[in-house]
């Protein structure tokens, strides 16, 4: 996982299904929230999908330069999934281990911008004047 994000996504064949055999263990953690318990996977879709997804599709959408633009955004959000972590209490340096949960969220999210600015890049690719 350190590869990963030291390499900015950047791995090998091997470090790719290393990294991704650990992001799909981590997707089973399990935190505890008073007497209720979720799975990174569920953080991840409760606290960030739910909240982040639709509005950044929106404004995806919406960006001139998609190339330069995308990557801002991505990143702004990032920042606001920290946030969101950390207000709900599931992140910071008093919360054991919370390091891989952010990380687990951030690789998602990630994977997320990534195959959807993918697809606009062919939407209007295929919709460009010839």
């Amino acid at each position: 996982m350190l590869k990963y994000f030291e390499k900015l996504g950047r791995l090998s064949s091997g470090e790719w299904r290393i990294a991704l055999e650990a992001f799909d263990l981590l997707g089973k953690g399990v935190v505890t929230i008073g007497q209720r318990q979720m799975s990174f996977q569920q953080i991840y879709e409760y606290y960030i999908d739910r909240q982040y997804a639709d509005e950044f599709i929106v404004q995806l959408v919406s960006l001139e330069n998609l190339e330069s633009d995308a990557e801002t955004l991505q990143q702004e959000v990032a920042f606001d999934i920290l946030l969101t972590l950390e207000k709900e209490g599931l992140y910071s340096e008093i919360v054991n281990n919370s390091e891989y949960l952010a990380a687990y969220c951030l690789y998602w999210w990630s994977a997320f911008v990534k195959g959807y600015r993918f697809e606009l890049t062919i939407f209007r690719d295929l919709h460009a004047p010839i």
